[in-house]
């Protein structure tokens, strides 16, 4: 099969990359646009057990890889939102979020919901995604038949509790606490939670050996997060 490489001219993180990628293969004109992060490595048939999933629920239009870690686990980062129970059959799960690291999505999906907000930059641009496709009423499933591997340095996840500021990744720390804060604010009481959530993290900053400058900006960041009203920066392909 052909293959196009495309460029881009300038770091815009990974959120800016699968804006980009996705809004290419839509021009494109492609029906269907499989997206992988640059430390994914799919098994043999990851991509096909998708496709499979798609025409046997051919109502749905996003299916997410099963992804696992380098030793065959569960990778921690990369758990869906589970929304039900597998089906015996099909072996296909409903979900309501899913991460870029291997997901399927339709054309008609990328076409209502519109594409990745690139001003994320980085982390929880995957999550604010795919709720959005999943909330505007399409169908998603988990393909436990379709497993790639993200090959990261630890089996860990993006959460404040594994928090650890040092400068070479207080830059893209303050994406993550700003764009997590952004996300959750607006699930159920996420308004009361995130503010809570967010004087536990300072609490925990201070107690630690990280410097008064990073503290700062994180704290920074998540209250910037509280009020980031990102909905204006959605763009249509």
């Amino acid at each position: 099969n052909d293959v196009t490489v495309m460029g881009m001219d300038s770091n815009c993180g990974g959120a800016g990359g699968f804006h980009f990628g996705i809004r290419k293969a839509y021009a494109l004109g492609a029906d269907w646009i499989w997206t992988l992060d640059d430390d994914t490595v799919p098994e043999h048939a990851a991509l096909a057990a998708l496709l499979d999933a798609s025409s046997a629920e051919p109502a749905a239009d996003l299916f997410a890889s099963d992804v696992l870690w380098k030793d065959g686990s569960p990778h921690v980062m990369n758990r869906p939102g589970f929304a039900g129970r597998q089906d015996p059959l099909t072996r296909l799960r409903p979900v309501t979020r899913a991460s870029f690291v291997s997901i399927l999505i339709s054309r008609k999906a990328v076409q209502a919901a519109g594409l990745p907000i690139k001003e994320f930059f980085i982390h929880s641009d995957d999550v604010e995604y795919t709720t959005r496709i999943t909330a505007k009423g399409f169908c998603a499933f988990f393909v436990v038949a379709s497993r790639v591997v993200h090959m990261t340095p630890a089996n860990t996840g993006i959460t404040f509790n594994n928090l650890n500021i040092q400068a070479a990744t207080l830059a893209s720390w303050k994406y993550t606490v700003r764009n997590l804060v952004a996300v959750n604010r607006r699930r159920p009481l996420g308004w009361l939670r995130e503010p809570v959530r967010l004087c536990l993290l300072f609490a925990r900053l201070l107690a630690s050996p990280t410097p008064r400058e990073a503290r700062a900006e994180v704290l920074k960041a998540g209250i910037e997060g509280l009020f980031m009203e990102y909905e204006k920066w959605i763009e249509y392909p």
